[in-house]
């Protein structure tokens, strides 16, 4: 759900901009720390991602204000009186010393990461010029951030949020919320029906010379790996990794597991800085984790979460090496500087992979498909490099995964473990 009005206009010399900052902390953008996280997710348990955006505008739109949530839908009306709550009681009651410096302690530590390379120090500078600001902006920041007062917060609280003039956007089945809506003001309904994933991509036609030379291809990138034994001696695998994944918000820094057991279990456990969530597949069906509950994933999720696992080289390779699978080669292309075949494979749902075969070192360095499973057909690229030697097969340790050409995560791992030791009931519904 998003709720929120019209933000702020602002310009070079807008005086309220510091205290807006300190105050949009402590609502809803500091994270753990802010009034909705405590509210509405610690105390209350309605939300797993909860917080709040002041967009200020440099031009002539006057920008927006919004909190954000994500809850069960039995529980709608309930977060949004609260987060409404929340708004009034930042207007009513001045914020507490230790509060109001936690938050900007806060802010000004973090400041610094902003200017960790020239790179970013150059733009700040061209983007602050750019709209007129003083060139001792960046200078003064972190004083200006000190001198806000709880008077300051609670004064641009009053002047700037506006619980009786909200937008209210929620997505969900209406027949299932706790309370009509109507009780927030008029509804206006939109209905939503998800797409149909278009047909899947067809294989070309290839001529025997390009399945003779793909086989070929696909022989040495087995050898490279480790050799067929080695790799059809792995029956599962746990990857701990770290990762930084764009987000509306900026980056986010990300930790995670992934647990495959081959052919096709599969279990990944994410912490973000909202918290947790874990998703797990048992091969036919599955289920989301989440601290508002088990949800279970929808059943067109199972087919994008197979491709998933089938994509694993480690049980990718020796499983087109052992079965009639129509693969084919279809020319070459350039991956991170250097020339890498391609090699053309249908996957389980039927949908096409483009498999990225170095010609120097015979790695895997990139895989190519389409994606449908957000209601969107998608093409993700997946580039693997830093391949390490783990008990004789060779695995990628950087992962660098691209939607439509943007960067959406960056991986480094840092354990890799081949044939662990894992208890059946990590695949089970918790009771």
């Amino acid at each position: 759900m998003l709720i929120g009005h019209f933000g702020i206009k602002r310009t070079p010399d807008f005086p309220d901009y510091f205290a807006l900052r300190v105050m949009n902390d402590i609502l809803g953008e500091g994270g753990f720390t802010s009034r909705l996280m405590r509210e509405v997710r610690e105390k209350h348990g309605l939300a797993y991602m909860v917080g709040s955006i002041m967009q200020t505008s440099y031009y002539t739109n006057p920008g927006e204000w919004f909190a954000y949530s994500q809850t069960r839908t039995d529980k709608t009306a309930e977060a949004i009186s609260l987060i409404i709550d929340v708004v009034k009681g930042l207007r009513d009651t001045p914020v507490p010393g230790d509060e109001l410096q936690r938050t900007k302690d806060s802010l000004i530590n973090s400041f610094v990461f902003g200017f960790e390379s020239s790179a970013q120090i150059a733009f700040q500078q061209m983007m602050l010029a750019y709209r007129g600001f003083s060139p001792d902006f960046l200078e003064t920041f972190t004083d200006n951030i000190a001198k806000v007062t709880a008077e300051d917060v609670q004064a641009v609280a009053q002047k700037y949020l506006h619980p009786d003039a909200l937008t209210i956007v929620t997505v969900g089945n209406k027949e299932n919320f706790d309370r009509p809506l109507d009780e927030f003001g008029a509804v206006n309904e939109i209905e939503i029906k998800q797409p149909e994933p278009p047909p899947a991509e067809p294989m070309p036609e290839a001529s025997e010379v390009d399945m003779a030379k793909a086989q070929e291809i696909l022989a040495a990138s087995v050898k490279a790996h480790g050799g067929l034994e080695k790799l059809q001696a792995v029956k599962n695998m746990v990857v701990e990794a770290r990762a930084s994944a764009n987000s509306p918000q900026g980056p986010m820094q990300i930790e995670g597991t992934s647990y495959y057991v081959f052919p096709d279990k599969f279990r990944q456990d994410v912490k973000y800085p909202q918290g947790e969530m874990a998703t797990v597949f048992d091969g036919s069906s599955g289920f989301v984790i989440t601290p508002m509950g088990v949800q279970p994933i929808p059943p067109q999720m199972a087919a994008p979460i197979k491709d998933a696992v089938f994509r694993e080289t480690s049980q990718l390779l020796p499983y087109l090496s052992q079965n009639d699978i129509p693969i084919q080669y279809a020319g070459t292309e350039e991956v991170a500087g250097k020339p890498a075949s391609i090699l053309l494979v249908p996957q389980p749902s039927g949908e096409m992979l483009k498999l990225f075969v170095s010609e120097d070192t015979h790695y895997v360095v990139k895989l190519s498909y389409r994606d449908s499973s957000q209601g969107v057909t998608v093409t993700r690229e997946t580039l693997m490099a830093d391949y390490r030697d783990v008990d004789g097969v060779k695995v990628p340790y950087h992962i660098v995964q691209n939607v439509e050409g943007q960067l959406f995560t960056e991986s480094r791992v840092t354990s890799f473990t081949l044939n662990a030791e894992l208890d059946d009931t990590l695949f089970q519904e918790p009771e």
